[in-house]
């Protein structure tokens, strides 16, 4: 089969003004105008998938649900970006919806789901399926294991457990000279030096599924470089069973760290909350090398971000751990320091409630700013749907 030749220069450049002149047309109102743009795009390139996707979505708004439904296939077959093909599928589960496919509206949320975990999609398909949408987030994994874990005292233990965390992380790195490796993790004596640990033991409930549960945070620090760990490990009937729950590096100008910030029992299972922090001074750093003060620039402002999440470890029928995947519920950005505290700052936090029958209640977002622009943080970072959840593990 002869493969088609690439659109030339000329056919790129009509589809792209054609395309801005109907997204201006439609911001102005004047949809009839942007519908013949848009139509214009497809027929140069019919598979540009924006073109699809923008004349799709117009029809819709024209309650046009015939040529919606073609144009936003066609739009979901040609998008190659993730963010596109997920927002045509949300756009096609709204047409399907209105047409009263409703399985077919349904499996487009889901694929739109997965591929964007847009937490609007997963309202809408709560909307339309409230058993599917809900058995489908928050998602679960199980811990693996069994695992060696040996430790005769509590101090032994927590060693082990350290080791073997950061060991896990050694293993899967692909750095040429990493700072850490295996060999310079097994030569650390018993008073570590270079390495850090902590470890929290969780009060279970008598009887309870798990004998024991861990919440170990495990680092290293050498010549500017630093990594962290959080790590969750539990005994069950079968031996010791553990997840990495996150990780992150620094260097000395920029980087990341994380942290546990909270841990508690709740009937039966066991919430875990942990916060990455992230930031950057190269832009100070170039500033220095290039004398920008010389030259008359400004410096640059250090800017820090924070994401926080929970996570639930629970034991089904299976006797095996397992834990849900991250719950995003606060997202924090700081922006210039002045005497300690950010000259602009802005969050985005909602409550996020674990009740004793494995529901999870999750509410709206609230966003509170200082002196920060929407433009600055959107709070887009914080992916959070709100309602209640029924967590199931297997």
């Amino acid at each position: 089969m002869a493969v088609k030749a690439p659109p030339s220069k000329e056919v790129l450049q009509q589809y792209v003004a054609a395309l801005k002149a109907g997204r201006q047309a439609d911001g102005k109102g004047q949809l009839a105008e942007a519908r013949l743009q848009f139509a214009a795009a497809v027929a140069l390139l019919p598979e540009g998938g924006a073109a699809q996707s923008e004349l799709g979505w117009l029809a819709y708004r024209l309650k046009d649900l015939a040529a919606a439904e073609q144009a936003t296939r066609a739009a979901v077959r040609h998008s190659e970006r993730p963010s596109l093909r997920a927002a045509s599928l949300y756009n096609l589960g709204r047409i399907l919806t209105d047409q009263g496919k409703k399985a077919e509206a349904g499996q487009a949320y889901k694929e739109a789901w997965e591929l964007g975990r847009n937490p609007v999609t997963l309202a809408a398909w709560k909307a339309l399926d409230p058993v599917a949408a809900g058995a489908a987030w928050p998602s679960v994994q199980a811990l693996t294991g069994p695992v060696a874990l040996a430790g005769a005292t509590p101090e032994a233990l927590k060693q082990a457990a350290c080791r073997a965390q950061l060991t896990e992380v050694v293993k899967k790195q692909t750095d040429a000279d990493p700072p850490l490796t295996l060999g310079r993790l097994a030569s650390k004596g018993d008073d570590y030096g270079e390495l850090s640990c902590e470890l929290e033991e969780v009060a279970l409930p008598s009887p309870a599924a798990l004998q024991r549960v861990l919440v170990v945070s495990a680092g290293f620090a050498a010549n500017h470089y630093g990594l962290s760990t959080v790590g969750l490990w539990a005994r069950a009937r079968d031996g010791w069973f553990f997840t990495l729950v996150d990780q992150a590096e620094s260097w000395k100008w920029e980087g990341s760290r994380v942290a546990k910030e909270s841990v508690r029992v709740v009937g039966s299972l066991v919430e875990l909350r942990s916060v990455r922090h992230g930031w950057s001074d190269v832009e100070q750093l170039l500033y220095h090398r290039r004398d920008g003060m010389a030259q008359g620039q400004p410096e640059p402002q250090h800017q820090s971000e924070s994401m926080a999440a929970v996570r639930v470890l629970g034991v089904g029928l299976s006797g095996q751990p397992s834990v849900t995947s991250a719950v995003q519920f606060r997202s924090t950005r700081r922006v210039g320091c002045e005497e300690e505290a950010p000259l602009r700052e802005a969050s985005q936090e909602c409550a996020v409630m674990l009740m004793p029958s494995g529901e999870l209640q999750i509410g709206a977002p609230v966003t509170k700013r200082k002196k920060m622009s929407e433009k600055e943080f959107s709070g887009s970072e914080l992916q959070t749907p709100a309602g209640t959840f029924q967590l199931k593990f297997p």
